[in-house]
């Protein structure tokens, strides 16, 4: 089971490699010319939906990329999630420009009636990407940057000195484990930019500051976390196909997990109906909720290790450097180990690895507040919803002030995020705004968002509400067993 996880190759979608370069124009104009000569309607391109046989339509364009889709950086689900369909807006939210010369490559024909299947939403929302663009929302600011570097190394400067220079037991146990938590927690955010490419907005540089700051200095591969949260952007809340809701045994956010369904993105069946482990821990799920978040980072560590360990799996989950990855992780594993064994008993020295990794469980309850409590969705999003209303229905904001922005690290605008993941999270508040404007109050769509209690509190409702749901199961179980 272990080794299916691996099938798919996953980097993420927003390609930004040196090696890409801007077309020549007559190259482009020759190329665009070839392809007018055959013309489809969105009925014909439709029923090329599967593995090995995907059409995709961007701005008007039929591109065969079925037998090139094991290639894609972007993973082949990515591909699949929107196969047969019109995917311009996704396109634009996850490429940057350059990255049209190569898909040109592929350029079968051309889509007579695309412009047909595009809502008034799509329009806008390609306007407001436009406008975006035009203000300069797309790119880097290093300096931005040095002061987060500066924040992050005064955290673990605290931490040191608290485990290394005091001498009270609860300062070195306790308050150096805290501020150990916290310089985890804030590096996971600049982690979260490098992997969307919205640091330098340019590949190797942050693939390789992404290994520094994933595996060396917080321990989380970075290939495991590609694997995973770019899928996750695609296809949000897909009960079949987004990761980031399918943790059985331990959690269920739909009922409809109920039916052991059968994971895309894994490879495996979701097991309920037979698993009376799944229907115990579902069953206290709202309960054992913030435990879990308490000591999930361990969690992490496990599925970045059996990823790397997996050359057949990394090489498929597209891990660019499983070597440096592994010995990079070895390298957290042993600074991390070294401060441990610097404390004077084994008292303080669970003290602290227990500290350190619970106050950093605050990081999976700001994760998950965002997508649990709200709609999950049967298949791909794509055949039930264009991609605005998809994020919209399926991302939840976190309402705070300005001067706690640092604390939530951008992902108190998921909304925002999910659609325009390559906006760097310091311009997320103003694009928010926009969004509500430009989209949401002229087509009549909801932004939601509730304060981080409130949405703390929404997903406890949820899980207790499927909870309960699971009542007939354990009555059949305690029937058996009685």
């Amino acid at each position: 089971r272990i080794s299916r996880i691996f099938y798919f190759a996953w980097s993420p979608p927003a390609m930004g490699e040196d090696t890409c370069v801007e077309p020549a124009e007559a190259t482009l104009r020759q190329r665009q010319a070839g392809a007018a000569r055959k013309e489809y309607t969105m009925a014909e391109v439709s029923k090329h939906s599967s593995k090995g046989d995907a059409w995709i339509v961007v701005d008007g364009g039929v591109y065969n990329v079925g037998t090139w889709m094991h290639l894609h950086p972007g993973g082949e689900l990515a591909i699949l999630g929107v196969a047969g369909k019109d995917c311009t807006v996704q396109y634009t939210a996850f490429h940057p420009e350059e990255v049209r010369e190569r898909l040109e490559k592929f350029r079968i024909g051309n889509a007579v009636d695309w412009e047909q299947s595009r809502g008034p939403v799509d329009k806008e929302y390609m306007k407001l990407h436009e406008d975006l663009k035009a203000k300069g929302y797309f790119t880097p600011s290093y300096l931005y940057y040095f002061g987060k570097f500066a924040w992050y190394a005064l955290l673990f400067a605290i931490s040191l000195a608290c485990v290394l220079l005091s001498e009270t037991s609860v300062v070195r146990w306790a308050i150096g484990g805290f501020f150990m938590a916290a310089f985890w927690q804030q590096v996971a955010f600049f982690g979260h930019d490098i992997g969307h490419r919205t640091v330098t907005f340019k590949f190797w540089p942050e693939y390789y500051v992404g290994m520094v700051a994933g595996n060396l200095l917080t321990g989380i591969s970075i290939g495991w976390w590609k694997a995973t949260h770019n899928v996750h952007h695609i296809v949000t809340n897909s009960l079949e196909y987004d990761p980031d809701v399918q943790h059985l045994p331990i959690f269920a956010v739909d009922s409809r997990f109920f039916q052991s369904l059968y994971s895309q993105y894994h490879f495996w069946v979701m097991e309920f109906k037979n698993s009376r482990i799944s229907q115990l821990l579902v069953s206290q799920q709202h309960r054992l909720y913030l435990p879990i978040m308490a000591f999930a980072r361990f969690n992490l560590y496990v599925q970045g290790l059996l990823l790397l360990c997996s050359k057949r799996g990394s090489e498929m989950r597209g891990v660019q450097h499983r070597g440096v990855e592994l010995a990079l992780l070895a390298g957290f594993l042993a600074w991390y180990s070294a401060l441990v064994a610097t404390l004077p008993d084994w008292n303080e020295r669970l003290g602290f690895v227990l500290v350190s990794h619970a106050f950093a469980g605050i990081l999976h309850v700001q994760i998950t507040i965002s997508h649990f409590p709200m709609p999950c969705l049967e298949g791909r999003p794509a055949d039930s919803m264009d991609f605005v209303r998809h994020q919209l229905t399926t991302s939840l904001d976190v309402d705070c002030p300005r001067v706690l922005d640092w604390f939530h690290g951008g992902l108190q605008f998921q909304v925002a995020h999910h659609l325009f993941p390559r906006i760097p999270r310091r311009h997320l508040r103003e694009v928010r705004g926009m969004i509500e404007e430009r989209i949401c109050k002229p087509h009549k769509l909801t932004y939601h968002s509730d304060t981080f209690t409130g949405c703390v509190s929404e997903v406890h409702h949820t899980l207790r509400k499927t909870a309960h749901k699971t009542h007939p199961y354990l009555k059949d179980l305690f029937m058996m067993n009685g």
